[in-house]
């Protein structure tokens, strides 16, 4: 009671998260009523986005919106997806904590034997499969910020463009012969990667990603428990295959990355 977020699967008497269903704190809801949608950063009292904190019109599914994964057949592309993970996989001084320890996994050892047994990286990665997302909704949702942002970005002259590994040349056309929409740089649009298990995949691609589950995915844990997330609340990509591998979850023989698309505006380096 008081999630108010879709299951994971869509499915009625399920939960949305591990986190619901272990019975973990509720994030908070948008402060604005009718709206439902989880605080931008899983705090009471704030909004869900700008949209809503300055009165804009609330968004709602058309009657004739669709969603529907489809898997890829298309060589060219697959072949693109595949130079990608190439080019994004950083073959040396590439292990972080959240990758665990050899022995005991994630999450289940203290840092030292962690440290002192690291997991190994992977030294390639192959594409086995690509699905392509159609969500009439999340696409109509995400371009009209796409354009509120670019407004932005087009009248602050401090809007640089800052390009990343994952898209950059050619990656920045990635899937044209599939009818994808090229990059815009103005506003520092990218692709980047976020690693999770299958379900939460599919939950990605139906309902977009959810801020106030930040922290409850694969991350590294505090005696097994969700912590506050490195940098903040907030919705977590990389631009190295090599990194968000570390978050991906096997489904079967298979592990899967969601590749989203992502609209970094004037973005704060650290």
């Amino acid at each position: 009671p008081g999630c108010g977020k879709p299951t994971w699967n869509g499915q009625s008497n399920e939960f949305c998260s591990r986190t619901c269903r272990s019975g973990g704190p509720v994030a908070a809801l948008c402060a604005r009523a009718g709206c439902g949608r989880p605080t931008w950063n899983g705090q009471p009292g704030e909004f869900c986005s700008r949209t809503c904190k300055n009165g804009g019109v609330l968004s709602q599914a058309l009657p004739d919106d669709t969603h529907f994964l489809e898997e890829v057949d298309d060589q060219k592309f697959l072949k693109e997806v595949q130079a990608l993970l190439m080019a994004t996989h950083k073959a040396s001084n590439n292990w972080t904590r959240d990758r665990g320890c050899s022995k005991h996994g994630r999450n289940n050892c203290s840092d030292v034997c962690v440290m002192s047994n690291q997991a190994a990286v992977p030294q390639g990665y192959r594409v086995a499969a690509v699905e392509k997302n159609y969500n009439t909704y999340l696409w109509r949702e995400y371009t009209r910020a796409r354009a509120a942002i670019l407004e932005d970005c087009s009248a602050n002259s401090a809007c640089s463009i800052h390009p990343v590994a994952s898209s950059r040349p050619p990656f920045d056309v990635l899937g044209q012969s599939i009818g994808v929409e090229p990059l815009i740089a103005e506003c520092n649009e990218w692709f980047l990667l976020h690693g999770t298990d299958r379900h939460a995949c599919e939950g990605i691609c139906r309902s977009g990603i959810q801020i106030g589950m930040a922290g409850s995915g694969a991350t590294f844990k505090l005696q097994g428990r969700p912590k506050r997330p490195l940098y903040g609340w907030g919705a977590y990509f990389a631009e190295m295959i090599t990194k968000s591998d570390e978050y991906a979850r096997p489904w079967g023989d298979r592990f899967c990355v969601v590749l989203c698309r992502v609209v970094g505006g004037a973005p704060l380096l650290v």
